[in-house]
């Protein structure tokens, strides 16, 4: 905690306590919790004394916490950012009462199609709106009493920040570690936008919204994790993750050992090349599962297949 805090010592602060008498208790000296006049007392107490500010170059131990930043793409907060954000403020304030230099920041992550897609929704340029929005989160959060650092608040649509974000992608790019490519992507049409795997339900449907999701080919910049992936799944020990998160991000960093084996198909002059962990399995193998989105089966010219094709595209658009 800041060091200004000794000065509130438990008796000094209960008698500068406002309450406001009820008519029932006046009498016996009884008082009422007035959460409008407390909250905001101590609330703008807290900013002007700099209390949940990280210290620089402080003796103390070092502890870094960090939320997703939010879109500042609605009216305002949900229930999920509160539900999520009040956990992790608990867990900061114990840290600072056990003695560590405490870093919370709060930031917008105002970049993208959910600003794009309220500002189209509102009329209203996403450089004005995002702004307004910004000034409202702030508000609301402000009064939630989060124990946020506020002088790193970060907004990514400010050149001062997103100038590294450019930055870096050009190292990856100069390194070839940036690329393109046309990939199978999940498409909410609703949200105009690209979807994580988590992000989409075993009904297909998007998790936000719930509108249907499909599955389209599209040209995407890639990073070729794959590079790094023995060092990311090897520091995945030093972090301690549910088991689910970790086998996300296992399936994510998607590194597998195994070869390429091509078979000849009857009718097609291409081979098709198939991908097998396992490839002493290979003479005991009878078929061949390949994905409806696949080139290959556009090069199928058997009649047979186009209505399961059909089929397929109907349940996934």
């Amino acid at each position: 905690m800041s060091k200004n805090l000794d000065k509130y010592e438990p008796k000094k602060i209960e008698s500068k306590w406002p309450h406001s008498a009820t008519q029932s208790g006046a009498s016996r000296g009884k008082q009422a919790y007035n959460p409008d006049i407390i909250e905001s007392k101590w609330q703008k107490l807290w900013e002007q004394e700099g209390f949940w500010q990280a210290v620089d170059f402080s003796r103390k131990p070092k502890f870094y916490t960090l939320i997703e930043f939010p879109y500042p793409s609605g009216a305002g907060l949900h229930v999920g950012h509160i539900r999520s954000w009040s956990a992790m403020d608990a867990y900061a304030r114990k840290k600072r009462m056990q003695g560590y230099n405490v870093l919370y920041p709060i930031g917008w992550d105002a970049f993208g199609l959910p600003a794009e897609n309220y500002a189209l929704k509102m009329g209203v340029h996403p450089s004005k709106i995002v702004p307004e929005n910004i000034k409202k989160f702030k508000a609301q959060i402000k009064s939630l009493g989060l124990s946020f650092d506020w002088s790193r608040e970060i907004d990514t649509t400010d050149s001062k920040y997103y100038r590294w974000t450019q930055w870096i992608f050009l190292q990856f790019f100069k390194k070839g570690l940036a690329y393109q490519d046309d990939v199978p992507v999940n498409w909410c049409r609703s949200c105009k936008t690209n979807l994580a795997d988590e992000e989409v339900l075993a009904d297909g449907t998007h998790e936000r919204c719930g509108t249907k999701t499909e599955k389209r080919m599209q040209k995407q910049w890639l990073l070729r994790i794959t590079k790094y992936a023995d060092r990311l799944l090897a520091d995945l020990a030093t972090v301690d993750y549910p088991q689910m998160i970790s086998q996300q991000q296992i399936n994510w960093i998607g590194r597998k050992e195994g070869i390429d084996i091509s078979y000849e198909v009857e009718g097609v002059v291409e081979k098709i090349v198939c991908f097998t962990t396992r490839p002493d399995t290979n003479f005991g193998a009878t078929f061949i599962v390949v994905g409806p989105e696949h080139p290959f089966v556009k090069k199928l010219s058997n009649s047979k297949f186009q209505p399961v094709l059909d089929r397929v595209e109907t349940r996934s658009g």
